[in-house]
């Protein structure tokens, strides 16, 4: 059995083949439109062929013009569309006013030689000529033009527009060498269906290679995006997690989110937060978990979150639900505050010690100007009287300026000690020295200054000690003592009691007890007793003078030591101060 075939058929088959090429191309230009440039003008292209091989098929049933002049010039506008198209694709653009040119040259030949002087053989001519010239340049551009790492991708398509220029070249020769007299192109047979069918398998490869093309360097791009997304969410100090939002399981977290918590990314994945045990309070992730249902996503909340070591942060956590690949995922940022909480304590301490410094100028300004000044001024105004010659005092009157100048000068003697002593404190040049004392037999509690002070006012002292030893800066505790039983001899009565009592709890720290029956305190006077910002000085109950500031020099002498100290007291009913000495917290020096 003989197959017979006619142009006209194989014509229409390759307009078939056109068109599931133009589906093909219309799909790869609805995926990657937004992506890349130039697939629109590529889809123009397959969309000039197809309708050049249909007004072609139609020949002898339309106008000649149409199914010669402009079907023809279709496709070679459809060819330097394709051109413009795989320029724009690589990044390459340059004038096309060349191919301009070249396509309305082509179509005014082709008119020529379809009304003017009719001529098949030079209309091929015409045809083969073009598209010599236009998929040359495309051969150019995808192996000369495009960059070694782009080469990769452009191959295959090149090779293809090669095989149409040896094509067209074929065309050429055979219009030289061969002799054809019909004008009617269907009655051709031979070479030129040969010709038709090579365009057409020539197509298919093209459309294959283009969309090859295409789909290579969508999925470089892709893999280069994820590469970035990777590093990135990689890279980024905040902890980030994709998790089931159904069950909170994790899927994916970053190395940010494994230094944050101490877990691997194995034991991160397939477990829930919850599972993991890092909500300190669970009740903050159902609070949040309502905070998400309410609004949809949730902005910086702070949260305690606990580390796999079981050390305690702060964390300001943000989610949302983000779709991928069609799934949805819960998103979550966390990022770690615990540094800025610590910063902005640190702050804070700054700013209360400055605070206290500068409340401490203004304690000397005021000690001075007031405390200082007093007592010298009433010295000045005694030695103005006596050493006025118009004056004549007896030996008693002498004597009593004496007793005046005397208390006031020892007042001021023993202000400037405590001032002294609280520079010297707050410079930090103080030594430290903590040893061994065996408290009944190496600590004196009343010196003679105290035992005198309390022999004018008829005050009884007693002291009840009762543990052996303590390790402590000698001088610090006795200074400790001798402020606190000074002050309560100078706020007690005459005739009433001071007593020491010493004592060890089971914790191993040391209880001193200062107790007196004197005047007491408000309990405003009491809070504010041992702070450096307050002026608190009142006479005793023989006018003794004070500053105020022995007191907190026994505080910083205290806190020294790693003790505390406080004060219970009622009015008229007496005071008790209290501070402890940890038993064995310092080291012991050599003496």
């Amino acid at each position: 059995m003989e197959i017979s075939l006619d142009l006209r058929t194989i014509i229409f088959s390759y307009f078939l083949t056109n068109l599931v090429s133009l589906l093909v191309m219309f799909i790869l230009w609805r995926q990657t439109r937004k992506r890349f440039e130039g697939t629109d003008l590529l889809l123009l292209d397959f969309v000039s062929q197809a309708l050049c091989l249909l007004l072609i098929f139609f020949r002898g049933h339309i106008m000649d013009f149409i199914s010669m002049d402009v079907s023809n010039t279709l496709a070679i506008t459809g060819a330097v569309l394709g051109y413009i198209g795989l320029e724009s694709f690589l990044g390459k653009r340059t004038n096309q006013f060349h191919n301009y040119l070249l396509i309305a040259i082509f179509f005014f030949i082709h008119l020529y030689f379809t009304i003017i002087k009719p001529d098949l053989e030079i209309r091929n001519l015409n045809i083969s000529i073009a598209y010599l010239l236009v998929c040359g340049q495309c051969v150019w551009l995808l192996r000369g033009r495009v960059p070694e790492n782009l080469r990769k991708f452009t191959t295959y398509i090149a090779i293809v527009f090669a095989l149409i220029c040896i094509v067209s070249l074929l065309r050429i020769i055979n219009f030289f060498t061969v002799n054809h007299t019909s004008n009617d192109y269907f009655s051709y047979g031979g070479f030129e269906i040969f010709v038709i069918i090579s365009y057409q398998i020539l197509f298919i490869l093209f459309t294959f290679t283009l969309a090859l093309m295409i789909n290579k360097r969508l999925m470089n791009e892709i893999t280069q995006q994820e590469e970035k997304f990777s590093k990135a969410f990689h890279s980024v100090p905040y902890g980030i997690t994709f998790s089931i939002p159904s069950n909170g399981t994790i899927v994916e977290a970053n190395d940010g989110f494994v230094r944050m918590t101490g877990f691997s990314i194995h034991e991160l994945v397939g477990n829930s937060t919850l599972d993991l045990n890092l909500w300190v309070n669970p009740l903050d992730r159902q609070n949040l978990a309502n905070t998400f249902q309410e609004k949809r996503r949730i902005i910086e909340n702070e949260v305690l979150f606990r580390k796999k070591n079981g050390e305690l942060f702060t964390g300001l956590i943000s989610s949302e639900i983000v779709t991928i690949d069609t799934e949805r995922y819960l998103l979550t940022v966390i990022n770690n505050i615990q540094d800025r909480i610590m910063m902005e304590m640190e702050i804070h301490q700054s700013e209360t010690r400055l605070k206290e410094l500068i409340a401490t100028k203004d304690k000397f300004f005021s000690i001075i100007s007031h405390d200082l000044r007093g007592p010298i001024s009433s010295v000045l105004n005694l030695t103005e009287i006596m050493a006025d010659e118009d004056n004549d005092f007896s030996v008693k009157e002498l004597r009593k300026f004496a007793l005046v100048m005397n208390k006031s000068i020892q007042s001021t003697f023993n202000l400037l000690e405590n001032l002294l002593e609280w520079s010297r404190l707050q410079q930090g040049i103080i030594p430290f020295n903590p040893k061994l004392i065996r408290l009944k037999t190496d600590f004196r509690i009343f010196d003679e200054s105290i035992l005198e002070m309390a022999s004018k006012k008829s005050i009884t002292l007693n002291e009840n000690i009762a543990c052996e030893e303590v390790t402590a800066d000698l001088n610090m505790l006795g200074s400790i003592l001798r402020n606190l039983v000074t002050n309560s001899i100078k706020f007690t009565r005459e005739g009433g009691f001071v007593e020491v009592h010493i004592s060890e709890n089971e914790d191993r720290i040391i209880l001193f007890k200062v107790i007196d029956n004197g005047i007491g305190m408000k309990q405003e006077t009491v809070n504010q007793l041992f702070s450096i910002d307050t002026h608190i000085s009142r006479p005793g109950t023989n006018n003794e003078p004070s500053s105020g500031l022995g007191l907190v020099i026994v505080k910083e002498f205290v806190i020294r030591h790693g003790g505390t100290i406080w004060v219970e007291s009622e009015v008229e009913k007496g005071s008790t101060f209290f501070f402890t000495v940890p038993k064995n917290k310092f080291p012991l020096i050599e003496q």
